[in-house]
């Protein structure tokens, strides 16, 4: 083979030897340059997408061993947008290969402005999602309060039901959910869904500041009442306004009143 290049070669020398001789230099050495902008060219073709794509299609610009991207059914599409914003779009779409596709390019997780990707996918009740994301490391939570508060959680209350809230709610920080979180519960989720948060460890009060039944007997909640004391309320705590049976004898009706002193009795 060594010998067949080598004559390729030389019959190659004796030709450009020839049109030198008889045209002068200057139309090889312009075909030469011709040669090289076109090489130039297929270069930057090929580095544009490779950025794109990711290091798999870097390696292989650059001549080591090629690692394939992931086949996927769903052609993935990635556009000139930020990839955060391209993410955003995705969750809303299930688009589960564009997730898994933007997260191999390292988009940023933390966060999207004030809000978690996690939360983004609960406004869909996507757990799947959800559960790509969280996989991936992005948080529940962006804020750095003094208080735990998982935002995904807060979202899902209210709009999802109890399935959802079982599969995404983490007993190990449901015990640190704000009172923000679990007056939403009382306020918006369904009887099932509330039972789940309290049944993974979510609070039910706060001693010396905040009650889930002051809450619901404020706002005429009554089968709230008697559920919440069911699950486990304390119907003996003080809260910020004094102690719970006086705040709701002041503020609520007759059967949150019994509901709360049988509660007492019963303790």
């Amino acid at each position: 083979m060594m010998d067949d290049l080598a004559a390729a070669a030389a019959e190659h020398g004796v030709r450009m030897a020839a049109r030198v001789e008889a045209a002068g230099p200057a139309p090889a050495l312009a075909g030469i340059a011709r040669a090289r902008r076109r090489r130039a060219a297929a270069g930057v073709a090929i580095l544009i997408p490779a950025l794109a794509l990711g290091a798999w299609a870097v390696t292989a610009v650059r001549g080591a061993d090629a690692v394939e991207p992931a086949q996927t059914e769903t052609p993935v599409r990635i556009t000139e947008d930020p990839l955060d914003v391209q993410l955003s779009g995705a969750i809303g779409r299930r688009d589960y290969a564009m997730m898994h596709a933007l997260i191999d390019l390292g988009v940023y997780l933390d966060h999207q402005g004030v809000r978690p990707f996690t939360s983004t996918a609960m406004e869909n009740c996507d757990v799947t999602a959800f559960e790509i994301l969280e996989d991936a490391g992005a948080p529940r939570t962006v804020h750095a309060v003094w208080r735990y508060d998982d935002e995904a959680l807060r979202v899902a209350i209210g709009r999802c039901d109890a399935d959802v809230i079982a599969r995404i709610v983490d007993p190990a920080t449901a015990p640190r959910l704000s009172d923000t979180t679990m007056l939403q519960a009382v306020d918006k989720a369904d009887d099932a869904a509330l039972t789940v948060l309290v049944t993974a460890g979510a609070p039910l009060e706060g001693a010396g500041d905040w009650s889930t039944v002051a809450y619901a007997a404020l706002h005429g909640l009554d089968d709230r009442v008697e559920l919440l004391l069911d699950l486990g309320a304390d119907p003996d705590v003080t809260i910020d306004e004094g102690p719970l049976i006086d705040y709701v004898r002041e503020v609520g009706s007759a059967r949150a009143i019994a509901a709360v002193e049988a509660a007492r009795e019963a303790s």
